[in-house]
């Protein structure tokens, strides 16, 4: 009994090239003449070479399918090209908005007051000079990422669609509920601060605020899992897909797409953090506006917060 067969190709390679007919076969042991020999009788029979059908089924969309992601992508990424084109001076390349990205989440997304905006993975130096940013962050923030107190890629845009939330900052008004306009994540806040895991209080401590209210959260109610999954919830998206706005994405936006951000007299806390419990905040319209960028350990009533949702490429 002859033993039996085992291919003698190498497992751990590449495989070879398959031959592609009978003409090649039969020149592979007989020379090139006998494979000419074999195209000539394959052309007199009408014989076509053997073609291997693909192992994978190509997706495949309707035309009803390419106009609805057609109608989805080229309206927001033409707005976008010419926005950024108008900050940076030269234009910018805007990818597609992620497949996660529906027509339907879309819509949810624009009642509760967010919008999506590309950022190009550009780095935001002190030196930088581009024709619309006039609002840069002030000295303050580059020193203390030369000193290495903030991460040195902290000047850096993250290249990524995000989730801003686009409404305005409020003003502070002393002995009122501070409180951010149809604020969707109310309920939410709400909700945390009953199962203890916030506290909306004054700078004091004990000064209690509206438990729906966006100030008076501490620095360290940000490092809390359940606290930002719960943002993350709330906006339908993973776990993980939302933080607070980093310090020069919030700069960056509030020059392009929102100036008024700069204009109120309250802060808001940023993802950076300096140790010890210091956090980052922004936006103080009495110390620079857009430009303002300051540190603090305290909740209070002029300090709110904004989150932000990001999209893998």
């Amino acid at each position: 009994m002859p033993p039996p067969f085992h291919s003698l190709e190498n497992p751990f390679e590449p495989p070879k090239k398959r031959l592609q007919d009978d003409a090649e076969l039969i020149g592979k042991f007989l020379g090139r003449a006998a494979e000419e020999e074999m195209r000539k009788i394959m052309a007199k029979e009408k014989r076509k070479p053997d073609v291997a059908e693909p192992d994978w089924t190509p997706i495949r969309l309707s035309d009803k399918e390419k106009a609805r992601v057609e109608s989805l992508n080229t309206p927001l990424m033409k707005q976008e090209a010419a926005t950024l084109k108008a900050f940076f001076g030269e234009s910018i390349t805007i990818p597609p908005l992620p497949r996660e990205i529906t027509p339907e989440r879309m819509k949810n997304w624009e009642a509760m007051g967010f919008e999506l905006h590309y950022l190009p993975p550009i780095d935001m130096t002190e030196d930088a000079d581009f024709p619309g940013w006039e609002k840069k962050p002030n000295p303050w923030f580059y020193k203390e990422i030369a000193a290495g107190r903030i991460a040195k890629d902290a000047t850096m845009l993250p290249g990524a669609w995000v989730l801003v939330d686009g409404r305005q900052k409020p003003s502070y008004a002393k002995g009122a509920q501070q409180m951010y306009d149809h604020d969707p994540l109310a309920p939410v806040l709400e909700d945390l601060n009953h199962r203890g895991l916030i506290s909306q209080t004054m700078s004091d401590g004990t000064t209690k605020l509206d438990p729906q209210s966006r100030f008076g959260l501490s620095p360290a109610d940000f490092t809390k899992p359940e606290v930002m999954n719960a943002f993350a919830k709330a906006l339908d998206l993973k776990p993980g897909q939302a933080s607070l706005t980093e310090t020069i994405v919030w700069n960056v936006l509030a020059n392009i797409h929102y100036p008024e951000w700069g204009t109120t007299d309250t802060h808001e806390w940023q993802k950076e953090t300096l140790g010890s419990g210091l956090r980052l905040m922004s936006g103080y319209s009495d110390d620079g506006g857009a430009s303002n960028v300051r540190w603090d350990d305290r909740p209070g009533g002029r300090v709110g917060f904004r989150p932000l949702g990001r999209f893998s490429p």
